[in-house]
């Protein structure tokens, strides 16, 4: 076995490149909290279910006679449909959860130990004891 082909040192990449493992740069994404999970699958679940139910109500409505297939379908349509359209809403919002989390740990300022105080003073000249004046009046008309 040649070393091109030594996977514990190399690994093929999509191009039919090789790459050694320190070369491959492995993408771990933000670590959501466990309640973004449960809340974005009790969210397509509950859009699976109610799909099937706006599905059932419109078939209801519309089909007279024998609709046992009709019903069947629009429930199985409106439940796939709904949990689709979840699953995209709650992909999109836990991607944002990540982004923002990422951008809210760029913007955190790296903690600098202050520099120490001199104990020099900044100015060699006295404060002056002249009286502040208020600035006069100012006119508009001008």
């Amino acid at each position: 076995m040649s070393a091109d082909h030594d996977l514990g040192t190399r690994r093929s990449l999509r191009c039919g490149l090789m790459a050694t493992e320190a070369q491959l740069v492995t993408h771990q994404g933000p670590e959501h909290p466990r309640w973004a999970f449960i809340a974005a699958f009790v969210g397509i679940v509950a859009g699976g279910l109610l799909g099937g139910v706006i599905g059932y109500g419109l078939v209801d409505v519309q089909c007279t006679g024998n609709c046992d297939t009709a019903l069947s379908s629009a429930v199985i349509i409106g439940s796939l449909l709904g949990a689709a359209g979840l699953s995209v809403v709650s992909a999109i919002g836990l991607r944002a959860m990540g982004e923002w989390s990422t951008v809210q740990d760029r913007a955190l300022p790296q903690q600098q130990p202050l520099p120490p105080l001199s104990q020099e003073p900044l100015s060699q000249e006295p404060l002056s004891q002249e009286p502040l004046q208020a600035p006069g009046p100012i006119d508009a008309g001008e």
